[in-house]
């Protein structure tokens, strides 16, 4: 079964607790935050980090003084010594999200915004480009963002990064059905779309084929635990 969380950021850590939060976390971890230009994207990417230990403490029941983070060539984090539990996070706009499994997982979310279309031709294959433009302008860029979730779902369960192309591999959605196009693809992979907000695209690819309804965790309740680590 592929569990799925969500943490509504609702509101800004007041200093304190932001300074106070920071000190929790890996020192590493801490100057990577503190070099982002826009606070929000500090929040979130502190909050994502919270997030994880929540979901391993509190549901997985993992001493806090055993999580130990490692990442692969690619940049996907692990945890050290337990290959029977992999995990990944996303985060955009005000949403947190993470998708926990057995087998390798990814997950994406992508706040709706109006873009140039034209990027599509970066990122997506011949066909996706094609499916794409042939809808009415304004079905286009929840198209485009839901593409974009799935195939971006995908590349993180893979666990490839950048050294992987978008336009490799084309994704099709037929009615409730998700299929992907890939020469190299000898696994079959399973997608799943949530609709956690009207304003974002989120979707899920993994290994398994059970997916979890979204489970909300309170933004309060996820301080809480994180001043008391």
């Amino acid at each position: 079964m592929i569990t799925v969380y969500a943490v509504k950021i609702d509101s800004e850590p007041d200093t304190i607790s932001f300074r106070e939060l920071l000190q929790k976390i890996t020192p590493d971890k801490k100057k990577t935050f503190l070099k982002f230009h826009r606070k929000e994207d500090a929040y979130r990417s502190l909050y994502a980090e919270l997030l994880i230990r929540y979901l391993l403490i509190q549901h997985h029941h993992f001493p806090h003084d055993t999580i130990k983070f490692h990442y692969t060539e690619y940049g996907k984090p692990y945890l050290q010594n337990n290959s029977n539990l992999h995990f990944n996070l996303s985060h955009s706009g005000q949403w947190v999200v993470c998708a926990i499994s057995e087998k390798p997982v990814g997950i994406d979310i992508e706040k709706l915004s109006s873009i140039d279309l034209t990027i599509a031709e970066h990122v997506f294959s011949q066909a996706e480009m094609k499916h794409l433009f042939s809808l009415n302008e304004n079905e286009r860029i929840s198209c485009f963002f839901s593409l974009w979730t799935l195939k971006e779902s995908y590349i993180k369960m893979k666990g490839k990064g950048l050294s992987m192309e978008l336009k490799e591999f084309s994704i099709f959605l037929k009615e409730e059905n998700i299929f992907i196009e890939n020469d190299d693809e000898k696994e079959r992979v399973y997608f799943k779309q949530y609709t956690i907000d009207n304003e974002y695209a989120m979707a899920v690819c993994s290994l398994e084929q059970a997916f979890s309804a979204i489970t909300m965790i309170d933004q309060k309740e996820l301080t809480a635990f994180g001043l008391q680590l």
